[in-house]
């Protein structure tokens, strides 16, 4: 699967935006262990625009597991004709189109309603890929409170999957305050393992 990553992915992990960091960064790892992930040029330039002191490190690391869209102009021009309400969207889906992307993965789907290219959810597509079975590369580390983030994140997808499967409810504000409890040095540690 071709996968475009929207510009929130990138910046949720790049600023550790809590609770969407966690997806996004479980999408980075599915490109890290060879997933065909792109990005939009201009995907940079924003992030390049809101990191402290330009994101070089970050846009460094990103560019070692994604490719950039290869767009021109005749993309730019289409994407002024598609019938998205934001024109950051209409590019970000012109270049999905210009990378032949099967999905644009990203936290605003509805934004995508309208798009050629069909748009997917971080969560969706990290549960879809089944991220239990990926396993940090052993030249990077992972502290102990994204671990545990993490591991706690896995246990309630897997929960909310079989109270979806078997039609049962379960209290997820107390899992929750799992969550809550671990992440107290989740920001550092996670701009630590992408950095």
């Amino acid at each position: 699967m071709r996968i475009l990553l929207d510009a929130d992915a990138l910046l949720d992990v790049a600023l550790a935006r809590d609770p969407f960091a966690v997806d996004s960064a479980d999408v980075l790892r599915w490109a890290e262990t060879g997933g065909a992930a792109a990005v939009a040029w201009h995907s940079l330039t924003n992030c390049a625009y809101l990191l402290k002191g330009g994101g070089r490190p970050f846009l460094e690391r990103l560019l070692r597991l994604v490719e950039v869209a290869p767009v021109a102009t005749a993309d730019a021009r289409h994407a002024l004709d598609l019938p998205l309400s934001d024109l950051q969207d209409a590019f970000q889906a012109a270049a999905a189109l210009a990378w032949q992307a099967d999905v644009i993965v990203t936290r605003n789907v509805s934004d995508y309603r309208r798009s050629p290219v069909r748009a997917i959810s971080l969560r969706l597509f990290s549960s879809a890929q089944q991220p239990d079975s990926y396993e940090p590369l052993p030249d990077r580390q992972i502290g102990p409170s994204v671990l545990r983030v993490l591991q706690a994140n896995r246990m309630l997808r897997m929960l909310r999957s079989l109270t979806n499967q078997y039609r049962f409810q379960i209290n997820f504000s107390s899992i929750q305050l799992l969550n809550l409890n671990v992440t107290s040095n989740f920001t550092s540690e996670l701009l630590r393992y992408w950095l």
